[in-house]
């Protein structure tokens, strides 16, 4: 039946399914999509049943492609939304899908704002020269020097300066949003900076539900790193690293949907060459990682057989949103670290009070 002469044309009912897709598909801003989806009932529904917004979620956050299943957690019952199903969902599990998906946006379209260091701890580098003098818990800490030394971590020297090194992170949650990470080269006692060439990062999860969180802080030296064991979602851009000892900036082109809360810091190639044994070393005063952890409204899940699950706590929500606005006190103070201030990250804690105690009571 066409519309009458002096009612409107709602194309969403008029429309073939391939043209309203194709017209849909030019909304790049999640709030867009919102208000599309409060227009009229048909577009309400044509909105949530196409889930409009998680495919704008992942075109902004491949990361959750990885998903195999969401978990929703309100009331007391949880609601499973198998991506895996053969079964089609029904309209209120996807308006629940839909809902999740809008905080996701919403989270990353404020992630720029007072964004707070979410480094929870280090799990690893690649080589360490000397431990536990130059281990590489040192880049948790802000100072320079000690009452024991200098604070820094060092690689094992290498005869080519193309031998790429790696550290590698645990942030503070297992969804968070990354923005920038900051790094500061260090000097040692010859005056020279041993920085890197230039410096690339990568997020991403575990493939073993036992490594989801791991509990190594209390055993120290920390292993290298196992590339194996870990699934990389994102690859930043090469960024060149000064080769000076500041706390350099590495800004994201975009905020990065953090899925298992790894990051991964890959220093290529190694400017400077030791003048006594004519080998070539990294250096690393100082790590800080910024950002937003998205817990406890955002968590993963992961079962025996490597499926992967995003669990969600729509009460929760709110507060993380609200949380993204708030200003907290960041110092970028290099004197002695506040360990009051990071009480919320506990394994930061004790790998920092742990070092302490081998260097003052070796």
């Amino acid at each position: 039946m066409a519309p009458s002469e002096n009612s409107g044309i709602d194309f969403v009912v008029y429309l073939q399914f391939d043209i309203i897709m194709r017209i849909m598909s030019l909304l790049n801003d999640p709030l867009d999509v919102v208000r599309a989806s409060a227009v009229s009932r048909a577009w309400h529904h044509f909105v949530i049943n196409n889930s409009l917004l998680k495919n704008l979620c992942i075109k902004n956050a491949p990361a959750i492609s990885t998903f195999d299943s969401i978990i929703v957690q309100e009331d007391g019952a949880l609601t499973v939304i198998d991506y895996r199903s053969e079964h089609p969902l029904s309209f209120e599990v996807l308006k629940k899908d839909h809902i999740m998906y809008s905080y996701l946006l919403q989270a990353l379209s404020r992630s720029s704002i007072a964004p707070k260091d979410i480094l929870e701890c280090v799990l690893g580098a690649s080589s360490t020269q000397s431990y536990p003098e130059e281990s590489i818990v040192n880049v948790l800490l802000p100072c320079r020097r000690f009452l024991w030394g200098d604070s820094y971590w060092s690689s094992r020297g290498c005869r080519v300066s193309n031998v790429p090194e790696k550290i590698l992170f645990k942030l503070c949650g297992d969804v968070s949003i990354v923005t920038d990470i900051q790094i500061r080269p260090a000097q040692r006692l010859d005056h020279h900076v041993y920085s890197a060439i230039s410096v690339r990062f990568r997020m991403g999860h575990s493939k073993s539900y036992r490594d989801l969180r791991p509990n190594i802080v209390q055993s120290l030296p920390l292993g290298e790193i196992d590339e194996n064991n870990y699934v990389w979602s994102y690859t930043s851009p090469v960024f060149p690293m000064l080769e000076e000892a500041s706390l350099q900036t590495f800004s994201l082109p975009e905020p990065v949907l953090c899925i298992g809360g790894y990051l991964e810091v890959e220093l290529l190639d190694k400017a400077q060459k030791d003048s006594v044994n004519g080998l070539y070393y990294t250096c690393l005063g100082h790590v800080r990682i910024w950002g937003h952890s998205l817990m406890p409204a955002f968590d993963v899940q992961m079962g025996e057989s490597g499926s992967i699950s995003l669990k969600y706590r729509p009460d929760a929500a709110e507060y993380a949103l609200d949380y993204l606005l708030y200003d907290g006190d960041e110092s970028d103070d290099e004197g002695i670290p506040d360990l009051s201030a990071s009480q919320d990250r506990p394994m930061l804690l004790v790998q920092i009070e742990n070092l302490i105690k081998l260097r003052m009571f070796p």
